[in-house]
C-alpha cells in the first residue's frame, strides 16, 4: 500500500503480485469505494458480478462498490497489477 508512504488523504493505492495459477478466494464488495484494476503485466481472469472479464497488460476495470469482484492468474508469470480505491461520487 502506498497510502502512507505517499501520505495520500482520499484514496487508497496498492501494488499487487498474484502468482501464476493463484487466485484471490472470496468475492468481496465496498459499501463507499469504487476501485480501479490496472492491470501491468500477467494475464488472468476478473469476475465482476458473475462476468468474467479476460486480463492482460494494459487492461484497465472500474468496479462500483456494491459490485462483488475476484480475480485469478491464468498464465505461467505473476498478475502484477494496481488498485486505486476513492469513495464514489
Amino acid at each position: 500500500f502506498l497510502t502512507d508512504d505517499l501520505a495520500l488523504t482520499g484514496m487508497e493505492v496498492s501494488v499487487n503480485r498474484l502468482p501464476a495459477g493463484r487466485v484471490v478466494p472470496f468475492l468481496h464488495r465496498h459499501r463507499h469505494h469504487e476501485e480501479l484494476y490496472v492491470f501491468l503485466d500477467g494475464d488472468g481472469e476478473f469476475f465482476a458480478d458473475g462476468e468474467r472479464i479476460p486480463v492482460t497488460a494494459g487492461t484497465a476495470i472500474r468496479v462500483a462498490p456494491p459490485v462483488a469482484r475476484s480475480w485469478r492468474s491464468t498464465g505461467d508469470t505473476p498478475l502484477v497489477y494496481l488498485v486505486i480505491q476513492a469513495t464514489e461520487g
